[in-house]
């Protein structure tokens, strides 16, 4: 992206100079921790690699989100485009931890696909249920009880601690941005809803809960014209916190 190039140039072509104390510390692996353009070299460098695996043959699926890849196909085309982008890594400064790679038979306990000649660390997901980019992917059991441990209790055990925030708006915001809303909402949009419908509604009861403790009085906030402290006055909420759960006036499902 020669848009992009020159600055990459600016903030990366040289060492940065890290000072402690009399020390000088050089810089010079990888990018600064949090800089947008991490993601973005990233994907630059990989990506003539992935459409190396595309070509090899048996392959029929190659799906990259950063350092999360899918490559699907028969065995020994996979074991293959393994091969190929293990080989490939070293140029580019990266390593392939093989212990957090997964080998899923689509055919799961009923496959006849020998593994046995990809590294022994590599995990084998014999019942064909796994997680893509925190989607789950499987039967409705697996789905079910991804969504309960893995979104939902997390979600429903830290709106159960905002009740305790005594600051109204506070506990909004909280409840709004810190509460795991994020990927409720992506389980809602990227899973079978009839699949996960008890465990929205188990969130969407919460976040009610939530925000009707957080709407009580707390004594000792205000002071009237006389100066004596009374307890804050609260607007009345309608309908739940995350949208499309509920139905809006006629509250949550």
């Amino acid at each position: 992206m020669p848009a992009v190039s020159a600055w990459a140039s600016w903030c990366y072509a040289s060492p940065s100079r890290l000072i402690h104390n009399k020390e000088v510390i050089l810089s010079q692996a990888g990018v600064q921790q949090g800089d947008n353009l991490g993601p973005l070299l990233f994907s630059l460098a990989i990506h003539p690699v992935l459409e190396q695996l595309k070509v090899v043959p048996g392959v029929d699926v190659v799906i990259g989100y950063l350092d999360d890849v899918v490559v699907a196909g028969d065995a020994p085309a996979v074991l293959a485009a393994f091969r190929l982008l293990q080989a490939a890594m070293p140029e580019l400064t990266l390593s392939l931890n093989a212990t957090k790679c997964e080998l899923i038979p689509t055919a799961g306990a009923d496959s006849a696909a020998d593994l046995s000649d990809f590294p022994s660390d590599m995990k084998r997901v014999g019942d064909g249920c796994f997680k893509f980019l925190g989607t789950p992917i499987g039967t409705e059991e697996f789905t079910t009880r991804f969504t309960e441990e893995k979104r939902a209790n997390k979600a429903n055990r830290l709106l159960n601690e905002i009740t305790w925030v005594e600051e109204g708006q506070f506990a909004h915001k909280l409840i709004m941005r810190c509460m795991g809303s994020a990927r409720v909402m992506h389980a809602m949009r990227t899973t079978r809803p009839d699949w996960i419908l008890p465990q929205l509604r188990s969130v969407d009861s919460a976040v009610v809960g939530a925000r009707a403790a957080t709407r009580r009085p707390k004594p000792g906030l205000l002071a009237d014209q006389t100066g004596r402290l009374r307890a804050p006055k609260f607007g009345k909420a309608r309908g739940s916190c995350i949208p499309g759960i509920s139905g809006g006036d006629q509250g949550p499902l």
